[in-house]
């Protein structure tokens, strides 16, 4: 009976608030997903078809090993506006749904990331600072990469193995100078075993400079890391 009740439920939600894609504000009846299909795969720009190590004109420290985004920002278009409802609007299922995407449109088409496995990898959502997310309920990269390891399989780090130990001001407007030392040394590795002999695949919202995940890279190098990639939803 509840199990009834509960799809009548669902039912009747669907039909009187029936999700809209957060993109372009069409509806979506009959879907969980929050951005429809056509956004998904052709409204937003790839900055990286090729599939190239890096994107065009980052140059990647040694402790990268490559670094990709799904799509390229804009600042007027639909994806300010998914990114932004992600990290302040509270609206998580959106960013499982772009992590999941994140795997299905960029991570699952590179051919030598099939040694990039369930088995020798695990996911490392970019940490936030305890005061910030306490300050914002969530941390959104972390909830990116849940969606990204449901499609993937790759499991996500805990929130206490790589923690933010100081807090940094907003790399907003900073230069890519001012952003490296904004960031350094902030990140502190707690549970080194977690980490030893496995490949490390850091996940964020966007990718600016490269400032934070290259710092986080270098930091889990010390402790007997294989290897780190960067994967993000956008880069500007």
């Amino acid at each position: 009976m509840h199990s009834l009740l509960h799809t009548l439920s669902e039912g009747l939600k669907g039909i009187f608030f029936p999700n809209i894609c957060m993109a372009c504000k069409d509806g979506l009846p009959g879907s969980s997903n929050l951005i429809c299909s056509y956004c998904s795969s052709q409204r937003f720009e790839d900055p990286n078809p090729d599939r190239h190590a890096s994107l065009p004109l980052v140059i990647l420290p040694e402790s990268v090993d490559f670094q990709d985004s799904m799509w390229l920002f804009d600042k007027t278009g639909g994806l300010r506006t998914l990114l932004h409802a992600v990290k302040y609007d509270g609206l998580v299922r959106l960013a499982h749904d772009l992590g999941y995407l994140m795997h299905t449109q960029v991570f699952s088409k590179r051919v030598e990331f099939q040694s990039w496995t369930p088995d020798n990898t695990v996911i490392l959502a970019v940490p936030m600072h305890s005061f910030r997310k306490r300050k914002r309920g969530y941390n959104q990269a972390f909830e990116i990469a849940i969606g990204f390891s449901v499609a993937s399989g790759i499991p996500i780090l805990e929130e206490n193995v790589v923690v933010r130990s100081r807090f940094t001001r907003s790399q907003t407007g900073f230069s890519q100078t001012r952003r490296a030392q904004n960031v350094r040394s902030a990140f502190t590795v707690k549970r080194p075993d977690c980490l030893l002999q496995r490949k490390v695949l850091i996940i964020d919202d966007v990718f600016t400079t490269g400032a934070t995940t290259f710092e986080i890279a270098q930091t889990v190098l010390e402790y007997g890391v294989s290897g780190c990639g960067v994967l993000t939803v956008a880069a500007t």
